[in-house]
């Protein structure tokens, strides 16, 4: 009924008829199946020899089992099937049938591939002699589902199912879930009707959970109004839509949600593989009072909104709820191979136009000592947005781009506090700073996002500008210099800030006091030629510098050189007064 017996040497064996390599095209006719053992006779007659191999020994009967199908005989990868897991065919004719086994059946299509199915796949309520009598041979099934391709990998057959349940799953395994990806899904339980959750069913064993906070798009405040909402709405036995967000097969976990947004989201985040700007919609999953938002999308995919960034567009945290719906710009984003990253990170703002505070993360490069006008630095921050921590020596401020290079949006920069302290105006986010303001740097970064920036009154008046160096290719040794003393070392000396990083040093023996503007005369240039190497290597040598002597009322036999005399003259000057800035006439 299922094979045929062969014998060599004293040894008997069996081929079944999965294993003959039988042309199932031959036993399909018009008006029914012909008998598979009239097709094995018009092939291989009785008492011919045949080459097959043996793919199993059964010693206690004493037989072997035999294969004559190509792949196995040859020991090569079987032909690849075209049926694919989950996909319905109709009409397919039952070829044959073991009785408490299962059957083979051939859609009804160009596939040309056998599908086997086995007794337990026809439905729990169909008892043996129904089964019998429903799938024997020439019967045409109106439906099968795919179930596997690799069950059956070595018989070369596709596994299929005609039971109701898995007909109408949405999928039939954790990993057919795809996170961003709608399936319909039938509830099978709302949480004691609380509603702290939902959980459905979207295949046979496959379960999914949608938290109280993913249900409407405000998130997680469910009143009791919404609850005798959610009791109309979804009842137990109730199919609806879902939106499956994150998908786990190895632990069979399914996370999903309900909500409107997220259902008409036609352009789900899967992935960091995000241009700038992109406007994209995801549910607040974290809320931290000091560090701002956590963004949760599919797939495992979050974002993060800073505190820096929400105070900047005026938001307060106070405003969202645990897991609302919000809509996010792009800032930054980078995926897990960049720069060796374990995952990627993803920067979001919600405020949802592109031009502001250089978010596309362009280099911008303009001419260092730019002087800006009162009134247009904007204090954006108190606190250094890198790690939540307030830093006391510097303030963020943004200012507009069209003051440095004529382009639209904003660019930041930092300025120092004791500077700021020094207008006596009380620090407040959002206030402007009454004062001309240098740029002292010409380049910011993704890297390096801030342009450094000072009030000094003293360094933002100096002229020319060439008192404050921006390389050493302008210095020599005598030349004189303006700086900001950024920091004293009693052990060593002080160094002296100018313009695009440059810095000199000021040794022990010359004091000068903290945040002091240094007129000074270069006494040394040690380490690199300024035609060799790289810019950093410029910046770790040592330029050396001595402050000029700052003249007081009183000091006397000065000489000087009169400058327009006909012939060199000297002259012994006495200082009577010393006029402040604003007095200097010429």
């Amino acid at each position: 009924k299922n094979g045929v017996l062969v014998s060599f040497a004293d040894f008997q064996g069996a081929i079944e008829v999965g294993h003959l390599g039988l042309n199932w095209d031959a036993l399909d006719e018009p008006d029914g199946v012909r008998d598979w053992k009239k097709v094995w006779e018009e092939q291989i007659p009785m008492n011919k020899l045949i080459k097959a191999r043996i793919i199993l020994i059964d010693p206690t009967t004493k037989i072997l089992r035999l294969s004559l199908l190509p792949h196995i005989l040859n020991m090569t990868t079987p032909p690849p099937l075209t049926l694919s897991v989950g996909s319905i065919h109709t009409y397919a004719k039952v070829l044959q049938h073991d009785y408490k086994i299962g059957s083979v059946l051939l859609p009804n299509d160009s596939s040309n591939c056998p599908i086997y199915l086995p007794h337990r796949n026809v439905g729990k309520d169909v008892k043996l002699p129904e089964y019998n009598k429903r799938y024997k041979r020439g019967k045409v099934i109106d439906e099968i589902r795919i179930t596997s391709t690799t069950k059956f990998y070595f018989e070369n057959y596709a596994e299929g199912s005609t039971d109701p349940e898995v007909l109408s799953a949405s999928v039939l395994s954790y990993d057919n879930l795809r996170p961003g990806t709608n399936y319909k899904a039938t509830i099978i339980s709302t949480g004691d009707d609380t509603y702290k959750y939902i959980l459905v069913q979207l295949g046979v064993g496959v379960k999914g959970i949608v938290p109280g906070n993913r249900i409407f798009d405000s998130g997680a405040v469910i009143s009791a109004y919404k609850r005798g909402h959610l009791r109309k709405m979804y009842k137990v036995d109730g199919v609806v839509n879902v939106r499956v967000v994150e998908s786990d097969s190895v632990e069979r976990k399914c996370t999903c949600s309900l909500q409107p947004s997220f259902l008409k989201d036609e352009d789900a985040t899967v992935s960091y593989d995000l241009k700038t700007n992109r406007i994209v919609t995801g549910a607040i999953s974290k809320i931290h009072e000091e560090k701002g938002f956590i963004i949760s999308f599919y797939n495992n995919v979050h974002g993060y909104v800073t505190r820096k960034r929400l105070r900047r567009d005026g938001i307060s945290v106070a405003e969202y709820a645990l897991g609302q719906v919000v809509q996010c710009r792009v800032v930054r984003a980078r995926v897990a191979s960049e720069d060796g990253l374990k995952k990627g990170t993803l920067e979001l703002s919600l405020d949802l136009t592109a031009t502001d505070d250089n978010d596309e993360g362009d280099d911008v490069e303009i001419e260092s000592g730019i002087v800006l006008p009162p009134s247009s630095l904007k204090i954006t921050s108190l606190e250094d947005d890198a790690d939540g921590k307030q830093r006391q020596e510097m303030v963020i401020v943004s200012f507009k781009r069209k003051l440095v290079d004529g382009k639209s949006g904003k660019l930041s920069g930092r300025v120092p506090r004791h500077e700021l302290m020094t207008l006596g105006q009380k620090l407040v986010v959002g206030k402007k700073i009454d004062a001309k303001a240098m740029i002292l740097t010409s380049t910011i970064s993704r890297r390096i996002p801030y342009f450094r920036l000072t009030i000094n009154p003293t360094i933002v008046k100096t002229s020319p500008l060439s008192l404050i160096p921006a390389s050493r290719t302008t210095l020599y040794n005598g030349a004189k210099v303006v700086g900001l003393v950024s920091h004293v070392d009693e052990r060593f000396g002080a160094f002296v800030n100018f313009r695009d990083g440059l810095q000199g040093f000021v040794p022990k023996k010359y004091p000068v006091e903290a945040n002091a503007v240094v007129t000074a005369q270069v006494i040394s240039l040690d380490g690199v030629n300024d035609d060799k190497g790289n810019d950093n290597e410029r910046r770790r040598s040592k330029i050396v510098i001595k402050p000029l002597k700052m003249l007081q009322v009183g000091d006397e036999n000065l000489v000087a050189r009169v400058v327009r005399s006909k012939s060199d003259m000297f002259v012994s000057l006495k200082v009577l007064d010393v006029l402040q800035e604003s007095d200097k006439t010429k």
